[in-house]
């Protein structure tokens, strides 16, 4: 309603507030906030992306030797959605069973993957690129293009950038530690644009002001996966839907 990047968050009626949330008190105090008379600017976090690395009930997910339970996982151990009152649960429980799974799992030597698939080319000398600007750059472009409310024109603007950013990251980025996890940034991003732009409705946390309403078609698990010719995408019926979509 009033447009601003936040909401306030008054402690003012609270007894001892400071006394309560002492880590609290302690970061607002370096920003010149005081808990108990000034309101405490507050802004969404990203907790509203609910999916993850799809496994079966064991963790094992497509790749061998990756195992996920827990926020990173989409297992169907609590239906469609996993929100935070029951990934305690999700972490706890199915963690057990994967740690079970993965100490009964025949281990091997594997090779560590630091390389891009791609063929690198050596950065020209007249060109510099900066990870902690592309870094930067792409949180700041998800969040107001693929974040909470989200539409078309604008997902399709930011997967054309974030494609961009991916071809330079593979043509000219130092391909270290740092230059793979950045690369690995760009395509999550990637894939969440993808996603957004594939689901034409909005449903739980999945807000597109193109297609507001709820649509009984896409009553279905959106999942995408990278291959050697890109990303595809497929939908994954419910236990109430049998249609299966894929492109």
């Amino acid at each position: 309603e009033t447009e601003d990047t936040h909401v306030s968050l008054d402690f003012s009626t609270v007894d001892d507030p400071e006394g309560q949330f002492p880590h609290l008190a302690r970061i607002t105090r370096e920003f010149g906030i005081r808990l108990a008379q000034d309101p405490v600017p507050v802004r969404p976090a990203v907790h509203y992306f609910v999916g993850g690395l799809a496994t079966d009930l064991a963790g094992r997910t497509s790749l061998s030797g990756l195992w996920a339970c827990g926020e990173c996982a989409s297992t169907g151990f609590h239906g469609a959605n996993r929100m935070g009152s029951n990934s305690l649960l999700e972490g706890l429980v199915h963690g057990r069973m994967v740690g079970q799974a993965v100490s009964k799992a025949e281990h091997r030597p594997r090779r560590r993957f630091l390389q891009s698939e791609h063929a690198v080319q050596p950065t020209p000398p007249d060109v510099e690129l900066s990870l902690s600007d592309m870094t930067y750059s792409l949180k700041s472009l998800l969040w107001r293009q693929v974040g909470i409310e989200r539409d078309g024109p604008g997902l399709s603007d930011a997967l054309a950038r974030i494609e961009r950013w991916e071809s330079y990251l593979e043509r000219l980025g130092p391909m270290n530690r740092a230059g793979v996890e950045t690369l690995n940034m760009v395509q999550v991003a990637r894939a969440l644009a993808l996603s957004s732009l594939f689901r034409q409705e909005s449903r739980g946390a999945h807000y597109r002001e193109d297609f507001p309403n709820l649509d009984p078609a896409w009553q279905q698990h959106s999942r995408i996966k990278l291959g050697p010719d890109g990303f595809w995408l497929r939908t994954v019926p419910t236990r109430s839907s049998s249609k299966r979509t894929e492109v």
